[in-house]
């Protein structure tokens, strides 16, 4: 080869040339083959390790072994909830919110909550809030169309949370975890709380006005501080009293706190889906720490029949609400059948007394006659029970809401127009009450919580005979179980779930009044909603009452409704169980003791 070299030309030559690009490719082909072969290899190795660490193998072969004996009907859809249950825990995505109305026809808000399941953001559910007013019935146009105005921005600033602050805490938690949610959004509404008051303060600084936490919350009075009703249908002339009144600044909150509460009731539903349980299951084991729980106990329903008070027309002011009780050992459709028989029969009682105008019904669903007298309106509700010949049956609450009726000029409560009693003048009415109508069972804030002893005389008299329960004399579910109940000691308390009160907030209230010996009213408020939650809610926690409003109107009905749905699901597994009696706690104060020196013998006294 050597001696003869090869042209040039033969290796170019187009004679030549498809020999010579088959052998490159053919070499090419063999090099490229090779590095494939060696990256395949790596990949293959990879892959064997990735699935051996997640042991997919494993998992697989354990599937198919046991899928084949079970031969289920849906191959897949067995395979698909197999491995679902293997996939991470679903963790909060995306939480949105709207503007809705209430049944006032007043603005809240829906809140969506979306999470990450099986690797895919999926729509979980949705849930409302109702809305809430601190101002009793009866006001100013003026101050109401400030609390609209009010009402109005604070909705703005929840959807604005909503959509920034809240979802940046509880986006990637695990709805599952309540305790979790809840704590951080108890830790995000008190930091939000502190800048806002700080930036009132600088506001303050800047043009030198007088701002204050009441000033800032523009001076509404609070539920259980000063309220400046309408004129009096009459004035008494009578001497002021030398008692000072103090009246409490309403309670600074941050502007759209609503979103805090909205959240944590969004992420209870959420979790109840995601976990596959009925939510007042969820509930029971937040509330118990306990996985199995082997029966549940179906509130008492107080529902409203009739309402009156310093706001409505006529005389009456003492009572607000008449709540009919039903007796308990009867399942809950059957208290509910009975209850609406007198109710039913109190509408057409006060049909033919007075005419069809009586027949409409207020925000709470009751009857709203003019009254005169407070007798008027029990007696109503004695005849309407004994004519359906369910006095054996059905009992008697009332709400007398006393901050509403406490004229703070004479220091005194104006029980009728111009008739105006002390606090120990109004121990000695409802014992009379008690006394005369042994139907009455509860009485619902007979004082306003200013009256520490006139309430202690009152818990003495009539505690043994039926229940002393507080409401606006208590705070919020949160400050109940850091603040204490203020030294009114009552047989139960009624919990609401409002504003920034989270899920965790109820628990821990409710297991405090339950370590006391007292009980716990689940209860509506009146700017409601057609969310049923609460229903759950109550079952959940074991509240021995519910107060949701009448047996009218879609937003009461609802709750009703959902409380007989579960009550049928818990009966067909024999897991419902009504409450035996009532059981009014003892919340006496003890015996005082005699000193001791005085039982000793005399020769022993020092």
């Amino acid at each position: 080869m050597k001696g003869h070299p090869i042209k040039p030309s033969l290796l170019y030559s187009p004679k030549h040339y498809p020999a010579v690009t088959y052998t490159i490719e053919t070499m090419s082909s063999r090099a490229a083959t090779q590095r494939h072969a060696l990256e395949l290899y790596e990949l293959k190795k990879k892959a064997v390790e990735f699935y051996q660490k997640n042991n997919v193998p494993g998992k697989i072969e354990e599937i198919l072994n046991s899928l084949f004996y079970q031969n289920p009907e849906d191959v897949y859809g067995s395979l698909a909830e197999y491995f679902s249950r293997l996939s991470n825990p679903a963790t909060v995505s995306r939480i949105t919110a709207c503007e809705i109305l209430d049944c006032k026809g007043q603005p809240t808000i829906e809140v969506d909550v979306y999470c990450v399941r099986n690797g895919i953001e999926k729509f979980v559910c949705t849930s409302k809030i109702s809305s809430f007013s601190v101002l009793p019935d009866g006001v100013s146009m003026e101050k109401k169309d400030m609390e609209e105005r009010e009402r109005s921005e604070g909705i703005a600033a929840a959807m604005a949370l909503i959509d920034h602050d809240i979802i940046d805490t509880l986006k990637g938690v695990n709805p599952c975890n309540q305790i979790d949610a809840d704590t951080k959004l108890r830790e995000l509404a008190s930091k939000l709380l502190e800048e806002y008051e700080k930036k009132l303060a600088i506001h303050k600084e800047e043009d030198g006005s007088e701002l204050t936490v009441a000033a800032a919350a523009k001076e509404i009075p609070a539920k259980d501080g000063k309220v400046s009703p309408a004129k009096s249908k009459k004035k008494m002339g009578s001497a002021k009293s030398g008692v000072v009144v103090i009246v409490e600044p309403r309670e600074m909150m941050l502007p759209g706190c609503d979103a805090f509460g909205a959240s944590s009731q969004v992420v209870a539903r959420a979790s109840a889906i995601i976990k596959d349980q009925p939510l007042y299951q969820y509930i029971s084991h937040l509330y118990s720490n306990q996985v199995d729980v082997i029966e549940y106990r179906m509130p008492i329903p107080l529902v409203t029949v009739l309402c009156s008070g310093k706001s409505a027309l006529g005389k009456q002011n003492l009572i607000k609400e008449v709540l009919l009780v039903p007796k308990p050992g009867q399942t809950f459709q059957k208290a509910l059948k009975n209850v609406s028989a007198v109710y039913h029969q109190i509408r057409k009682m006060l049909f033919a007394k007075y005419g069809a105008s009586c027949n409409n019904v207020n925000d709470v669903g009751g009857f709203c006659p003019v009254m005169d007298k407070t007798e008027m309106l029990l007696d109503v509700v004695v005849e309407a029970i004994d004519h359906q010949q369910l006095n054996e049956q059905v009992n008697i609450m009332i709400d007398c809401a006393a901050h509403e009726i406490f004229d703070h000029e004479k220091c005194k409560y104006e029980i009728l127009t111009s008739m105006l009693k002390t606090s120990d003048d109004l121990v000695d009415v409802y014992v009379d009450f008690i006394a005369r109508y042994p139907a009455i069972v509860g009485i619902i804030d007979p004082l306003r919580k200013q009256d520490v002893d006139a309430w202690k005389k009152l818990i003495e008299k009539i505690s043994d005979k039926c229940f002393v329960i507080g409401d606006y004399v208590y705070p919020r579910a949160e400050r109940l179980v850091t603040e204490g109940n203020g030294g009114l000691k009552s047989s139960a308390a009624v919990l609401k779930l409002q504003q920034q009160t989270t899920i965790t907030d109820i628990i821990n209230a409710t297991k405090q009044i339950k370590e006391t010996k007292g009980e716990c009213i689940i209860s509506a408020v009146r700017g409601d909603t057609e969310e049923d939650f609460i229903a759950d809610l109550a079952v959940g926690i074991g509240a021995k009452f519910v107060k949701f409003g009448g047996i009218l109107r879609g937003e009461r009905t609802s709750k009703y409704n959902r409380l007989l749905k579960i009550e049928q699901e818990l009966t067909s597994k024999c897991l419902a169980v009504p409450y035996d009696s009532l059981d009014i706690p003892n919340i006496l104060p003890p015996p005082a003791q005699e000193d001791n020196a005085n039982t000793l013998a005399p020769d022993a006294v020092l």
